[in-house]
């Protein structure tokens, strides 16, 4: 199935499907599938990211009813759950040829159809039921900084804890959504004046708890041209500045290592800080009114990191 989970992952679902526990289909990967109306839903979807419908909900009824599908049922919202089979086919289609039409190629737009899981012995049209949804929740708590209430939940807690962790949930949602439409309302804030990377600055929008998670947004979505890294940085009040720097699959294939890159910088002396992470996802915490070093520390090393291994593949 597509986007389904691999190696120890596999494992556990199976063993989960087994005992009655999980349940695997293929259907479409929207946020909040039996828990939001379907306009929502589609505009709280980031995974995949889908231009000119995420993050914006009047555009996305918009869009239902062009598609004629009738959003509400007498009263009533209607949810992904409730469409018929040839309401899911329209769906999709107008959906891809939505996709295609904003700049994405049908395989990333054929990603809005993907295996979901599903936990049977939680209640429907609960966040609990979507095992997607349910990940999500538990993130938000640990990003809204109550880690421990995600804990409470993750452990069969279904009281007071369990509607904190929803209101967490979707006040992280309306976040993402407003930073994302930060972008798409005025693209100039991705600064393009460096060589080797793109970058922006939160300011009162994005802060440092979601930052990562934008920057990842703008760059697979590709709201931002991927074909170099991208940088997010975030004032975390404590007068610090959080780094956020990711890269693509393809970036790293060819040399891309943001984890090294940052921890150099570092090392460099110039400024203080704390850095780690990976080849494709990295971070760093710098003082404040430290950024215009960084940003120009960050070019220099970058584009040495290119450069030797293009040195290596000529020579090869």
């Amino acid at each position: 199935m597509k986007n389904s989970v691999v190696g120890l992952n596999r494992t556990i679902l199976e063993w989960g499907i087994q005992e009655e526990v999980l349940k695997e289909a293929l259907d479409l990967r929207f946020f909040g599938r039996e828990t939001r109306p379907l306009h929502v839903a589609i505009e709280y979807t980031t995974d995949p990211f889908i231009p000119g419908l995420t993050g914006n909900r009047e555009k996305c009824l918009k869009f239902l009813v062009e598609a004629g599908i009738e959003p509400k049922e007498g009263e009533n919202w209607r949810t992904l759950l409730d469409l018929s089979q040839e309401e899911r086919k329209i769906l999709v289609t107008n959906l891809v040829v939505h996709m295609v039409e904003h700049g994405l190629d049908t395989t990333q737009a054929e990603q809005i159809v993907g295996t979901i899981y599903t936990l049977p012995k939680e209640r429907a049209n609960t966040p609990l039921h979507d095992a997607r949804e349910f990940a999500a929740l538990l993130n938000s708590c640990g990003k809204m900084c109550c880690p421990g209430l995600g804990v409470a939940v993750a452990m069969s807690d279904r009281s007071e804890n369990l509607r904190l962790a929803v209101e967490f949930a979707n006040e992280y949602r309306k976040k993402l959504a407003t930073a994302i439409s930060y972008f798409l309302e005025y693209p100039q804030r991705i600064r393009d004046d460096k060589q080797s990377f793109r970058y922006f600055r939160g300011n009162e929008v994005i802060d440092h708890l979601i930052v990562g998670t934008v920057t990842s947004i703008a760059l697979i979505s590709r709201i931002v041209p991927n074909e170099k890294p991208l940088v997010g940085l975030a004032e975390t009040g404590e007068g610090t500045i959080k780094i956020s720097a990711r890269g693509t699959r393809e970036l790293v294939e060819n040399g891309l290592d943001l984890g090294t890159v940052l921890r150099s910088v570092l090392e460099d002396g110039s400024i203080t800080g704390e850095a780690g992470g990976h080849d494709i996802a990295a971070g760093a915490l710098i003082p404040q009114r430290t950024e215009e070093i960084f940003l120009n520390l960050l070019e220099s090393t970058l584009l040495l990191q290119i450069g030797s291994e293009e040195d290596t593949m000529k020579n090869a």
